[in-house]
C-alpha cells in the first residue's frame, strides 16, 4: 500500500475507484484500470513521456490539471460517461492532434485544452452546455469547430488566438459569447450569430482582420455598451453582413453588446 492506496506495476496509485497519482517515469501507452470512476487532479501532470491514454467507460470525472503538460499524441477519446472535464485538464498537451468529447460531458473547464498547439480537430459532444474561459485558447492549428445546439455559453477567451480557425458553427442554443471569445482568430472570414444570442462580450471578435461577413439571424434591438462610462449606443445596419463585421471587429469591438427583446 502507498499513500493509502495500491500502486500497480506502472507506478499508478489507485484508492478504490479513484486514480490518485501516476509516476512521472511512466512512458508510452497507459490503460486506466476498468471500474475506475475518477481521475484525480494532477494525476498525470507533467508526464511528458506519456503518449497515449486509454480511458475506460467507467470514468465520470477528469480532475483539474490531470494531464497538463503530458506528451499525449494523436487522438484523445473521452467516453460518454464522463460528465466533467475540469479546469486545465489537458493544458499544454503539445502533441495532441484530435479530441473527441463524449456525449455525457456537460461542461468543458477553464483552459481545459489551452495551448494544445498541434490540435487540429475537436468534436464537441451533443450535451455540452458550457465551454469555459480559454478552453481552447491558443490552439493555433485548430481549423474548424462545430458548437452544437446544447451549448448555452461560450466563455471568455474560449477560442482566443486560434489563428488557424477558418470555420466556426455556433449552435442555436447559444445565448452568450464571452469577452474576447474569438479574439485574434485572424483566419475567420465569416460567422453567423444565432437568433438566441443576447450578449456578446468586450473584444469578442477584436483582431479578426479577415472577418468581413457577420450574419445576424436577429439583427434588431442591439446596443453597444461602455458601462463604466455610461455609454449606450443603439446599433443599426446589422442586417448588412459587411456592416456587422465592421462593427464587431473595429468600430464597436471594445464595447459589450446586448440585445433586448
Amino acid at each position: 500500500m502507498e499513500k493509502n492506496g495500491e500502486k500497480d506495476e506502472s507506478g499508478v496509485i489507485y484508492l478504490g475507484k479513484y486514480l490518485m497519482e501516476a509516476s512521472e517515469e511512466i512512458s508510452g501507452k497507459y490503460k486506466i484500470k476498468e471500474g475506475t470512476t475518477v481521475i484525480a487532479g494532477e494525476a498525470f501532470s507533467g508526464n511528458s513521456e506519456l503518449t497515449e491514454i486509454s480511458i475506460p467507460d467507467s470514468i465520470v470525472s477528469i480532475g483539474a490539471y490531470a494531464f497538463v503538460g503530458c506528451g499525449l499524441k494523436d487522438e484523445l477519446k473521452i467516453p460518454d460517461n464522463v460528465n466533467f472535464i475540469e479546469d486545465y485538464a489537458f493544458e499544454h498537451c503539445n502533441s495532441l492532434t484530435s479530441v473527441v468529447i463524449g456525449d455525457g460531458v456537460t461542461s468543458i473547464g477553464n483552459s481545459a485544452f489551452f495551448n494544445c498547439i498541434e490540435l487540429t480537430s475537436v468534436t464537441i459532444g451533443k450535451n455540452v452546455h458550457s465551454i469555459g474561459p480559454f478552453a481552447f485558447s491558443t490552439c493555433i492549428k485548430l481549423a474548424s469547430v462545430s458548437i452544437g445546439s446544447s451549448v448555452i455559453s461560450i466563455g471568455d477567451g474560449a477560442f482566443e488566438n486560434c489563428i488557424g480557425l477558418i470555420s466556426i458553427s455556433i449552435g442555436s442554443g447559444v445565448t452568450s459569447i464571452g469577452d474576447g471569445a474569438f479574439y485574434g482568430c485572424s483566419g475567420l472570414t465569416s460567422i453567423t450569430i444565432p437568433s438566441n444570442v443576447t450578449e456578446i462580450g468586450y473584444s469578442a471578435f477584436e483582431d479578426c482582420g479577415s472577418l468581413k461577413k457577420v450574419y445576424f439571424e436577429n439583427p434588431n434591438e442591439w446596443k453597444a455598451l461602455l458601462i463604466y462610462f455610461g455609454i449606450e449606443q443603439p446599433l443599426s445596419g446589422l442586417d448588412d453582413p459587411a456592416t456587422a463585421a465592421q462593427y464587431l471587429t473595429d468600430t464597436y469591438c471594445r464595447y459589450s453588446w446586448k440585445r433586448e427583446g
